[in-house]
Formats: structure tokens, sequence, C-alpha cells
């Protein structure tokens, strides 16, 4: 078996974790953000980074490619790059939802991803933040990340996340993203499958509506600060035309329910109406909807005030593959922990701080961005000893942050797909360094897996002879032998080793308390109560807070407790480890637990 030594932390070591959330900007002028997340698209998408040509991997029925190679072009992208910084190494999840649960809470999915599509709203996201920092926050694209509660239906469960306007597709279920799609809009639910587009007079088009929607919030917000998170349904499936795709009836008359291009043996997890010969052409349309966000932000005079991210959320599909410069063909693999299932695109512009045509080799972590965020911003985080992520944004904005130190030395990944957190059957965990990566043991490789990505960046090595074949046609290979290392590799493998043992253990919550500055308080009057968590390194140590009698005095997901007529309240506090609370569409918002810390609040007039 892989001997990993062991190193941990004391687990009776009492932590302030719930930090007084000061949400308030230490700048007067405070800056737009605009956060751009692609989805389905690796960092070789965006020319930017390289490759020359993109490529069809599989066949349609009459045997042929769906497409020719055609040149990688997105120059709305590029032109946002060249002004601003480039990131050579990002990382996120290998599918999108675990991806969007770490972007927007700073946190890896051990702590927080307990279902697919039930983020429960006492997680304090960036929508949050940014809505309590004085920002208005709007949200135009996918969500996907939660169902509702019994009690809250899910278009109007969103809005807990901080959201003051609401656009978003797969929110209440999936359905058509593209052509004749659905949206919940404010929380009302709209389809838009039976009638025709004002302002092109042809059928609707899911990617124009929550662009135009976009576009129409940073209209009416553009003379007070903004957070704006864009999650695009671009270039993910199905794979349809576009209004741009020539012919134009090719876009007209494509059948949503009928129409597909993709044989049977190579339809798993397609949809209905998917044709891969218009990929190309959707990536065309997507940089295009990218630089209608940016013209609208230089017509109204706000790109120098604005930051701007645009990020990938995981690989492209294997379906697809790009030809690098020198050659090399890039095979796409999304639904892989490789680096063509995880590597993505990320940029980031502010044209006044940031300085031009630059870039940032360090590891970048998905969870980076939150912290990153906020420090741009000059917005204090609530909860930093919480978060998994951590902020690049001094190297982001340093002189030269090519030869700038890197702000991270690995990435600890845990990844469970989209499968409850009780089923760890297929869990995946590895740390990650630039040139090195460990896996820790599970069903198919029991003494663990070790790679050098420095000659195996796709992990291909199998000195073992153990290929495992686990499923849609994705392979993992057993890696190196760790008797033939050499003695960098082997100084690389007990390092890693080392750090995965501590990471790896879910460390249970024993005991949590309030901690308040007074047990009585004014109607009309707020205070902050903090919590003390034990052992401070527990692992799912988010707090749900409740209180007895709404009418009485409520209690936000920050602490922020508040008084609104005479009388006492009982206010709790439980931890996720204890509640595991989920927002499927079905469970119950409210929680009773004998584990949760309680405290007595009067009321007074």
């Amino acid at each position: 078996m892989m001997c990993f030594l062991i190193s941990r932390l004391s687990r009776f070591f009492i932590l302030l974790c719930g930090f007084i959330p000061v949400i308030t900007s230490l700048a007067s002028n405070k800056p737009n953000v605009v956060f751009i997340l692609i989805d389905d698209l690796s960092h070789y998408g965006v020319s930017a980074y390289g490759a020359t040509h993109l490529n069809s991997t599989q066949f349609d029925d009459s045997g042929k490619k769906f497409f020719e190679s055609v040149a990688v072009a997105t120059p709305e992208i590029d032109r946002v790059a060249s002004e601003g910084i480039l990131a050579n190494n990002a990382f996120a999840y290998p599918i999108c939802e675990p991806t969007r649960v770490a972007l927007m809470t700073g946190m890896n999915n051990s702590r927080n991803f307990i279902q697919a599509k039930a983020l429960h709203a006492s997680q304090i996201t960036f929508g949050d933040i940014f809505k309590k920092a004085g920002y208005v926050t709007g949200i135009a694209g996918k969500w996907k990340q939660s169902r509702g509660t019994a009690e809250i239906p899910g278009q109007l469960y969103v809005e807990q996340f901080g959201w003051d306007y609401v656009h978003c597709f797969d929110l209440l279920y999936e359905g058509a993203r593209h052509i004749d799609p659905n949206f919940v809009i404010n929380g009302k639910i709209r389809w838009y499958n039976k009638d025709l587009d004002p302002l092109t007079g042809r059928r609707y088009y899911g990617p124009d509506l929550a662009n135009q929607f976009a576009l129409n919030f940073i209209q009416e917000n553009k003379e007070r600060p903004f957070f704006l998170y864009y999650p695009m349904l671009l270039v993910h499936d199905e794979h349809t035309p576009t209004p741009d795709t020539i012919p134009r009836n090719s876009y007209d008359s494509f059948s949503v329910m009928t129409h597909t291009g993709v044989p049977a043996e190579n339809q798993y997890g397609v949809f209905k109406g998917d044709d891969r010969r218009y990929y190309p052409d959707m990536i065309r349309y997507m940089d295009k909807m990218i630089g209608r966000i940016i013209k609208k932000l230089e017509v109204h005079n706000l790109r120098e005030n604005t930051l701007i991210v645009i990020m990938g959320d995981n690989g492209t599909k294997a379906c697809f593959s790009y030809t690098l410069s020198d050659g090399t063909e890039f095979i796409g693999g999304k639904g892989q922990c490789r680096t063509n299932g995880m590597q993505v695109p990320l940029i980031l512009s502010w044209p006044s701080v940031i300085n031009k045509d630059t870039q940032y080799s360090g590891l970048i972590n998905v969870t980076d961005l939150l912290p990153t965020l906020c420090e741009a911003a000059n917005i204090e985080l609530p909860n930093p000893t919480k978060l998994d992520g951590i902020s690049f944004w001094p190297q982001a904005t340093a002189k030269n942050p090519a030869i700038a130190l890197p702000h991270r030395n690995y990435i600890y990944t845990w990844y469970n797909a989209n499968r409850p957190m009780s089923d760890n059957s297929k869990r995946i965990e590895y740390i990650q360094e630039l040139n090195y990566k460990l896996y820790a043991p599970n069903r198919h490789f029991p003494e663990g897996r070790f790679f050098d990505l420095r000659t195996d960046p796709f992990e291909l090595r199998d000195d073992y002879n153990s290929t495992a074949n686990i499923g849609s046609g994705i392979q993992k290979h057993s890696g190196y032998n760790i008797s033939n290392l050499t003695k960098e590799q082997t100084q690389a493998y007990l390092r890693l080793g080392e750090i995965l043992t501590g990471r790896s253990k879910y460390i249970a919550v024993e005991k949590i308390n309030i901690k308040a500055p007074k047990n009585y308080i004014k109607a009309n009057d707020s205070m902050y109560l903090t919590t003390l968590i034990d052992p401070a390194d527990a692992t799912q140590s988010n707090i749900i807070w409740s209180s007895s009698d709404p009418t009485i005095a409520t209690v936000d997901k920050f602490g922020i407790v508040k008084g609104h007529k005479s009388g006492t309240v009982t206010i709790s506090a439980d931890v996720w480890n204890h509640q595991q609370p989920v927002a499927a569409g079905k469970n119950s918002t409210n929680f009773s637990s004998e584990k949760a810390a309680t405290m007595t609040l009067r009321v007074d007039r």
C-alpha cells in the first residue's frame, strides 16, 4: 500500500469562525465587476492561448467528421486579454455544477457540495457578499445550483443568494437552452417557443435573451456600482445553429425536438436537437456576445472602472480537439480530472489597474476567484477562515506578473461529480502542483497514482499495466511505479502524500457556541452574532441561522440579527455537518436539532 505520511492539525483548537461580517467597501469609488463564465470550453478554445485549429474527433451518420478543421478565432476575448492579464494555469472541476458551487463560495466541494442542484441558501456566495457591500447584483444565464424548497419555489429561491435581478436558465428544470428556450425572469417563468423575437423577427435564441438582459442590466445601473454574473449558455450542448449560421434557414427551420446528427453510439449525454457540425458557429457567437458586453461598457464610459473576468467552467467535450502551434492535438476531456478536463481560460482586465498584455503562470484554483474579486473591490470577507480560495490579486496587479511569486503551491481537489456526498463509491481526491500530481487510493487504484506532469500532462503513464475503463470511453492509467522514481520525484511524492493525508480526512464538528455582544436589542436595531466551532478545522462548518419567531427578530446568513417588535425569541445556529441541508425542490427550509447552539434574545421597544 502507498504509505502516506500523517500530518494533522489539532482538532481541539477553538477558532472564532464567524467573523463579524463588516461588508463595507474601503474605497469610495467602487469598481464595477462583470464575471463572464463560458460553458464547456478549454483554455485552448480561446485563440489567445495559442491553438491554431478546432477539430471534430467523431463522425456523423454518413461517416464524415462533423466539420473540417477550422481556425480557432475569438477576437473579442483576445482583445480583453490584450488589455489585461491571461492566466496560464487556471483549473476548475471536470463538470459545471461542482465548478459553480466552488466559484460562488470560494470553498472546495467537500465543504458544501451535498447534492447536485441543491445548494442551500444558508451558504454565503459572491452574490450575497457584493450585495451586502452596496452593489446592485444581477445574474443572466445558467443557474443549475438549486431547485428550491418545500416553502420557497425554485423560481424565487435563487434570490436567496443575493441577486437583485435574475434571468436564469436551468432553475426549475433544463429543457432547451438555445432554440425555443425557457427562463425564469425575476421570479416569473417564461417559455419562448411559440412566438418570434420582436428585435429580430426570427425565433428566440436563448443566448441572445440572456445577453440582452445583461446589457439592459448595465444600462439601468450605470450610475451605481454593479456586480454582473453572466454564466453563458454557450457553448454547452445542445449543439444547434446560431442566428448567424449560413444559410440562415439552418437556424430558422432547425427542429430542437427531432433533429440529430449524432450516431446512436455517440449519443451519451446529448440533448434532442443536437448536431455537432454547428459547434464552430457556437464559439463564434459566444465571442460575439462577449463583445457586446464590452462595447456596452465602453459606450457608457464604464470600461476604465470595471473589472472584467472571463473564465471557463470545465474542459471541452472529447468530441472536439484543438491543434496546437507545434502540431500537437489537444483532445477535449470534459468529465475527466486531467488537464484537458479541468484547465480553463481565465482572463482579467481592468484598464486603470491591471497592466496590459501580461501573463501569470502560477496555479489558480476556481475557489480563488471569490477572495480575488473581494480584494479587487476592497470588500472585507465575512468568513476568510472558512475559505479554501486564496486571492491572487497582488499577482494580477503586479508590474510584471510573469515573475511574481505564486500565491499558492498546490491545489487540493475533492470531486464527486454530481453524486450526493453520501455516495463516495467513485469519489476522487488528489493534490496537484505545477509539475506533479498525486491521487488518493480508490477502488480502481488501491495504491493511489502518481504522475510527473512535465512529461505526462495527460496522465497516460501506466507502469503497473492496470488501466481502468470507467465508462463513456474514459480510461485512467496507473501512473509511475513508485519504486523507480528519481530523487526529485520521490521528494514530490512524499511531499504531496503528507499534504493529501491531512486534507482528505473528514473532520466532524463536535461543538458549536453562539457569541453575542449582549442578549437584548431594541426594535429596528441590529447586531452581529458569531460562532465558535470545535474543532476549528471541521470540514463542514457552514452555519444555518434561524429565529423561533421572525416577527420579533430575524437573523440572516451572515449572523446579523434585527429586532422588529418587543418580545423574546430563540436564535439558533447549527452547522451543515449536522443538518446536511439541501434545496432540491422538496426538502424543508426549516431545521431543528438537539445539536444546535441557541441563545435567548429579548427585543425591547
